[in-house]
């Protein structure tokens, strides 16, 4: 699971725009510890009540089956914009926005 939520740090840095990207990858970071400490406690919860082996991997795919549903519905930002600045000769910054 370390691996989805480093992929969910890379999608959100290209995903919102550069004023609001830490926030962003703020609150992914957010959600994905979040998640982090409900799957053992889940994990333990599912223990005590001596469920089937089957049921028991159901209950912790349907997170996942959700969160695969979410992601479908990110619109895809093709219009997006990249801002680079460029140093010019009297070393002033200018910012140049460049579409991808």
């Amino acid at each position: 699971m370390i691996g989805t939520q480093i992929i969910a740090y890379a999608f959100v840095s290209q995903y919102y725009p550069i004023q609001m990207r830490s926030t962003g990858i703020g609150w992914a970071s957010g959600v994905g510890r979040l998640g982090a400490i409900i799957g053992p406690m889940m994990g333990g919860f599912l223990l005590t009540m001596n469920l089937p082996l089957q049921q028991n991997f159901l209950a912790f795919a349907i997170p996942g089956i959700i969160a695969a549903f979410a992601i479908g519905f990110v619109q895809d930002r093709n219009n997006s914009k990249q801002v680079t600045e460029i140093n010019s000769g009297n070393n002033e910054p200018i910012i140049d926005i460049i579409a991808k």
